[in-house]
């Protein structure tokens, strides 16, 4: 046990090192050279990658059936890949330039939705996923002075879990830690009371969520979204980055939604968590190569 100890804390540290000084490199090139790095180390990936492949391919397949060969998809896998990097590595960038700049970098489309939504003092609750650049989406908000506040779940590599959670800070985007539960719930709560945002992101398998429907298949939707809308009474809206031609970036604000709200509780959850993973899968549809939870095992 001891001996599985030490080999997997020194497997996170070396990852954590290879990462590290990858992008330490990566940061002497200018943002315009990102796209073809990332697709040179999108295709190595892909080839050296056997496991993380055949993951992606797998759930490429649940998802999509016949809608798509297996050429089209083996070839939107390494869309995906190229997509993951590019984004790590303009997260890493963006470290290093201003707020102005920034700013010009996102586009919101509804940004007049977030502002109304405040406007009731009541709190909101953002529906998310892991598409696009999720983490640039946030540090915009932050910018552009909406109190938006992520839940995070972090890496399970101790040493990355620090390294991104210093580069968030960095890049001024306030979160709520999910590692501590209790925590996190008191924390979600305080901030919805002061009349903040807070996003939760359901793309990934929750084994005690709600049970919904994701491209036709059976998948768990995390409770929080539809639990702490109907607990404080707050609008919830959708909020959905995606990467545009030119290293340019746009947020779909959608909402406020129309949600199921009776004298049963439990329903109600059950049926608007199914309604907002409809919402994210309309997203990941719409950008299939920019989803980063084709790595999960999303459909169990």
């Amino acid at each position: 046990m001891k001996k599985k100890k030490f080999s997997q804390k020194l497997f996170h540290l070396f990852t954590y090192i290879a990462m590290y000084e990858v992008f330490s490199i990566f940061k002497m090139f200018p943002l315009s050279s990102y796209r073809f790095l990332s697709v040179l180390l999108g295709n190595f990936g892909y080839y050296t990658m056997r496991k993380t492949r055949k993951r992606i391919i797998s759930n490429l397949k649940i998802a999509f059936g016949n809608e798509k060969t297996d050429e089209e998809m083996k070839r939107l896998a390494k869309k995906i890949l190229i997509e993951i990097i590019l984004n790590s590595m303009e997260t890493i960038y963006l470290t290093l330039v201003s707020k102005k700049e920034l700013l010009k970098l996102v586009e919101i489309d509804g940004e007049e939705k977030l502002h109304n939504c405040l406007k009731e003092k009541k709190g909101a609750v953002a529906v998310c996923a892991h598409l696009g650049n999720f983490p640039l989406m946030q540090a915009r908000l932050t910018i552009a002075g909406f109190p938006v506040k992520a839940i995070i779940k972090d890496s399970n590599n101790p040493y990355l879990a620090r390294f991104w959670h210093k580069t968030r800070n960095k890049m001024g985007i306030p979160f709520i830690s999910k590692w501590d539960i209790k925590n996190a719930v008191l924390q979600s709560q305080h901030f919805l009371k002061q009349g903040e945002i807070v996003c939760f992101y359901l793309d990934q398998h929750a084994g005690n969520g709600v049970k919904a429907k994701m491209f036709g298949k059976d998948v768990f939707v995390p409770r929080g979204a539809a639990t702490f809308s109907r607990k404080n009474r707050c609008p919830v809206i959708g909020l959905f980055p995606y990467r545009k031609k030119g290293n340019r970036h746009k947020i779909i604000v959608e909402g406020p939604y129309n949600l199921k709200i009776t004298e049963n509780p439990n329903q109600d959850i059950i049926e608007n968590s199914c309604f907002f993973i409809k919402r994210v899968e309309h997203f990941v549809r719409m950008y299939p190569d920019q989803w980063f939870s084709w790595l999960h095992r999303r459909f169990r």
